[in-house]
């Protein structure tokens, strides 16, 4: 998609950085689009008019001036104290996209008792202060804007319930997280020596997500920058679209394309950084992402299931199969053990008696027990009895003829 500019009137780019930030802030964008109301110096009408034209081409800003009652067009002014105007005119559905809420609470050290203040935001003003690593970033201001605040000694509050002035603690809470945050870095502060205002030119870490109380996590997409002094410097606007992973700058009517700065997690180390836009994580996508990672790993452990179940399966077919040869190999001694014993056939003997001891042998009895194969080897002794029952006989018939050779009980065992 191809992105326009804005034309600066004069000294109106801190105008022009803001209104880009607010114009790639889909949210904020429909819902002025939305707006009923009609009349010509409204500005949702204004706002809506110019979004729809930068849609299409460099646009012009003499309208939304207008409407601001901008008349000092070649004097440069605070963006942040004019996005706080554009965001208190707007409708309630518009601003609504950057409304935060915060509890202001004052509790006596004393007896406990608290008092709460609600406070509406649009942006949370983080001071610049020295870090102990000499490293400051925005995760420090948050905390720093968050920590409690002791007033004691002369700084002690009234407290109604004990009737005194007693030790106090103030304490901020989100009470309501916007879609988009909005932080204001406070480069700008009134010198009373000089009296006049100053600029804090510090180096501060830029976070590409931070993380708030409740666990929310922010990601940036917009941060307006400020260079120079605060009389006669420049604005310009550097901004992720939504559905894109490039960042892309917004100098007055020129548009340049940054680079990818996603896989960072610091964007950069900024000394003109002044407003940055926070966009509030998608969660139903952390959660559609969280479901696709149980989804992965429900298939990787079925797939691993159906693998053991496989190799349990093979296993147990190779367990068939050697207990399917070794049975038929217990049948067939049976069988030759059998056919000694009825014929008492010398060869057929020998044959049985040789292969019950290869049986022995190859450690088959096991398997021949568990298929009830032991009969065998009564069977092979009775087959011994009947045989020398048999020689015996032959002998007393005829004394000079004797057996050669008769197994002995110890082979067959």
């Amino acid at each position: 998609m191809k992105y326009y500019g804005l034309r600066n009137q004069g000294a109106t780019c801190y105008l022009n950085s803001i209104l880009q930030a607010l114009f790639m802030t889909r949210e904020f964008r429909e819902a002025v689009k939305s707006c009923s109301k009609h009349h010509k110096d409204d500005i949702n009408v204004q706002l809506n008019t110019l979004f729809e034209s930068l849609k299409k081409k460099t646009s012009e800003t003499t309208e939304v001036t207008k409407t601001l009652r901008i008349e000092k067009v070649y004097e440069q002014q605070d963006a942040g104290q004019y996005l706080e105007k554009i965001l208190s005119d707007v409708s309630d559905e518009a601003s609504k996209v950057f409304k935060g809420e915060l509890i202001h609470r004052t509790v006596c050290d004393q007896c406990g008792s608290h008092t709460d203040d609600e406070v509406p935001f649009f942006f949370l003003s983080l001071p610049l202060m020295d870090s102990s690593n000499g490293n400051y970033s925005v995760e420090d201001g948050i905390q720093a804007f968050l920590k409690d605040v002791e007033f004691c000694g002369e700084d002690q509050m009234y407290c109604d319930k004990c009737k005194y002035k007693r030790d106090t603690t103030i304490k901020y809470e989100l009470k309501r997280h916007p879609e988009v945050l909005i932080l204001l870095l406070k480069r700008f502060e009134y010198n009373y020596h000089r009296m006049s205002y100053s600029k804090d030119s510090r180096a501060v870490d830029v976070c590409y997500t931070i993380n708030l109380p409740e666990n929310q996590t922010y990601e940036l997409y917009a941060l307006v920058e400020h260079f120079g002094s605060l009389t006669g410097g420049h604005y310009t606007a550097t901004i992720k679209p939504e559905d894109e992973d490039r960042w892309y700058k917004f100098n007055d009517s020129s548009v340049t394309l940054v680079g990818n700065q996603t896989s960072q997690e610091k964007f950069e180390r900024s000394q003109s950084s002044h407003l940055l836009f926070y966009r509030k994580r998608n969660t139903k996508e952390e959660d559609k992402g969280t479901k696709v990672e149980e989804d992965q790993r429900i298939l990787i452990d079925n797939d691993k299931s159906e693998n053991d179940n496989t190799g349990k399966i093979t296993s147990d077919c190779d367990k068939n199969h050697n207990c399917f040869y070794s049975s038929s190999l217990a049948m067939l001694l049976f069988v030759f053990a059998v056919l000694s014993m009825k014929a008492l056939v010398f060869g057929l003997f020998f044959l049985s008696v040789f292969a019950f001891l290869f049986w022995k042998k190859a450690n088959f009895g096991n398997v021949l027990r568990k298929t009830k194969g032991c009969p065998f080897i009564l069977i092979n002794k009775i087959s011994l009895l009947l045989f020398r029952i048999r020689g015996a006989a032959r002998n007393l018939g005829h004394p000079e003829k004797k057996s050669s050779w008769a197994p002995t009980p110890a082979q067959l065992v």
